[in-house]
């Protein structure tokens, strides 16, 4: 009966060998296949903020100032009371910069590649003009500040928490970001963690001046893949310039 067992086809043994095998072959074909859709991502992640930092530009040349963050309740565009913003740290108002892409249904946020809205802060320095106003969200006074007091952005920008790191900037004046994949399991890394520390409405939003931009990293409790751009103080009166809105 033994004989003819094994005559006739594969023992229970060899089935689970020839499974283990499979299942081992398929993880190997898989994983590059997931790692290559995770760099697929980020590289559309950064073309899209890399159109932020364009469209920004242009609308800073059309307008001679930038636009304040939105809300979430404000439907994708900015949120300010005459030169003064309503919130130092949202979302990007990408309806009022025009902006094609996916949007949230619910509060018309411009969504990344990983459905998460992007976040948008901007300094609120007031240097210049009449002291009161936010300078980078007021045109007049950015004119006024070419022939006075020149306003310097206040966000800075390092490679570490609490900027104890290298100092990539310390004048940003616009600071756009991307919260990357590991946004929706909750991150629990220093470094990503400050990128964030406040909240409007139901999202997570940035708390403080500083921000980390570093190498992604897979590193337990030193996880990284938030994707940033921003303008500093020289870009923006340097466009300004171009421009011809100062001379």
């Amino acid at each position: 009966m033994k004989r003819m067992m094994n005559e006739s086809g594969f023992t229970l043994l060899e089935v689970a060998m020839v499974l283990f095998i499979v299942g081992i072959a398929l993880s190997v074909m898989l994983s590059p296949l997931g790692d290559q859709r995770q760099r697929l991502k980020r590289a559309e992640t950064d073309q899209q903020l890399a159109d932020i930092q364009e469209v920004l530009l242009g609308y800073l040349a059309v307008n001679g100032q930038l636009p304040c963050p939105a809300i979430n309740s404000s439907d994708g565009t900015e949120q300010r009371t005459s030169n003064v913003c309503t919130t130092q740290h949202g979302f990007l108002p990408a309806v009022t910069l025009g902006m094609v892409g996916a949007y949230s249904d619910a509060e018309a946020l411009l969504l990344d590649t990983w459905g998460n809205p992007y976040r948008y802060s901007i300094s609120n320095e007031t240097a210049a003009g009449n002291g009161s106003d936010w300078d980078f969200v007021t045109a007049a006074d950015l004119v006024s500040a070419w022939g006075g007091t020149i306003s310097e952005g206040d966000l800075e920008i390092c490679d570490a928490e609490n900027c104890g790191g290298t100092f990539t900037i310390s004048d940003a004046v616009v600071v756009v970001f991307s919260m990357g994949a590991d946004w929706a399991n909750g991150t629990t890394s220093g470094d990503q963690l400050e990128n964030l520390g406040g909240t409007l409405g139901a999202y997570a939003v940035p708390g403080d001046l500083e921000f980390v931009s570093k190498t992604a990293s897979v590193i337990a409790g030193s996880e990284f893949d938030d994707q940033l751009i921003w303008l500093s103080t020289q870009q923006v009166y340097a466009q300004l310039l171009t421009a011809g809105r100062i001379p």
